[in-house]
């Protein structure tokens, strides 16, 4: 849940880099993980070797063009996931790859493939 500071800025609470994919797992993944098609939203798994889950959340130019609008969506998507950590899969590593970004769908869809996962 975002912090309100001084009514006009938002701070939003980000997934600790232990449940963050890495740069290297990320290029692992998108090579040899199964992939799963929702509406706006291409989900890759694969396992790990940790006992957790960790994330990945692509947003590519072509769905936001602002740097700002990305990253913005990029936190309110990991802070949805920190909010649904019963749901998560342990022991797998899961990228959201984001077609087409509408906030409440593509949570609803975030969702639905985490409760597929489990």
């Amino acid at each position: 849940m975002p912090i309100e500071l001084y009514n006009y800025r938002t701070i939003f609470i980000m997934l600790s880099r232990l449940y963050r994919l890495r740069k290297k797992d990320i290029e692992r993944l998108y090579k040899k993980g199964s992939v799963t098609r929702l509406n706006s939203i291409l989900v890759r798994v694969g396992p790990n070797k940790t006992s957790h889950a960790r994330f990945a959340v692509d947003i590519p130019k072509k769905t936001l063009a602002k740097a700002t609008a990305r990253n913005r969506a990029r936190r309110l998507i990991q802070e949805f996931l920190k909010e649904n950590q019963s749901l998560w899969a342990e022991g797998k590593d899961v990228a959201f790859f984001i077609k087409s970004y509408d906030e409440e769908g593509v949570k609803t869809q975030i969702k639905q493939a985490l409760e597929r996962l489990k």
